[in-house]
């Protein structure tokens, strides 16, 4: 049976982390939360719904590019992949969770951009061609 895949925008909930298994493969750790929204018909505004928590993991080559990226706490990304159930014991109790095995992951560019219009970055680098155009 094939695992579920997804595809979604999620936020991190802390800084992503790398480590080597035994073997010395790396793994990157890029905990998330995922939020869904409902519009209130009696406020006229948008509500934050649920969440839900999930582990994802990168493996090999792809983890080790990822840390370049600075996947920290609080960034917007753009996950897809599969949602497995890990399963390990503890103290003699069986416990799970369900993880995500990311095949792709990227910074969402529209929150970017929304942080340069709100003057986040104020003071354009040295050379910037862009630096006089004004944000999307």
């Amino acid at each position: 049976m094939a695992l579920p895949k997804i595809a979604e925008v999620g936020r991190l909930t802390r800084d992503a982390e790398m480590r080597f298994t035994p073997s010395g493969s790396a793994v990157l750790t890029v905990p998330l939360a995922f939020n869904s929204r409902k519009f209130n018909k009696d406020t006229q505004e948008w509500e934050d719904g649920d969440t839900l928590y999930v582990d994802g993991s990168v493996w090999g080559d792809k983890a080790e590019a990822l840390t370049e990226v600075g996947l920290t706490r609080g960034t917007p990304v753009l996950v897809s992949g599969r949602l497995r159930t890990e399963s390990w014991e503890t103290d003699g109790q069986k416990r799970s969770k369900v993880a995500l095995l990311i095949d792709e992951v990227a910074p969402v560019v529209r929150a970017a951009r929304a942080e340069r219009a709100q003057g986040s970055n104020p003071v354009p680098a040295a050379g910037d061609p862009w630096a006089d155009e004004a944000p999307f």
